[in-house]
């Protein structure tokens, strides 16, 4: 039997970028500065966090991850 869904989780956008490799330089330029979206790569995986903006954004908390490899 499965579980009611929860009314509170929404599903999250899709990223607008396509999925595929990125250089570390490529990377760099998407810090929320150079570029609209955030990436941050973690273990060689690539994340779009543009939707927490404002976390990994221009004076956030964790901006020193934004399109760099943060592991």
């Amino acid at each position: 039997r499965r579980a009611a869904p929860s009314r509170n989780i929404r599903p999250r956008p899709k990223s607008p970028l396509p999925t595929r490799n990125y250089t570390v330089s490529e990377l760099k330029s998407f810090n929320g500065v150079d570029r609209e979206n955030v990436l941050i790569g973690v273990k060689g995986d690539v994340y779009d966090v543009t939707s927490a903006k404002a976390f990994y954004g221009p004076g956030g908390a964790y901006n020193g991850m934004a399109g760099r490899d943060a592991s």
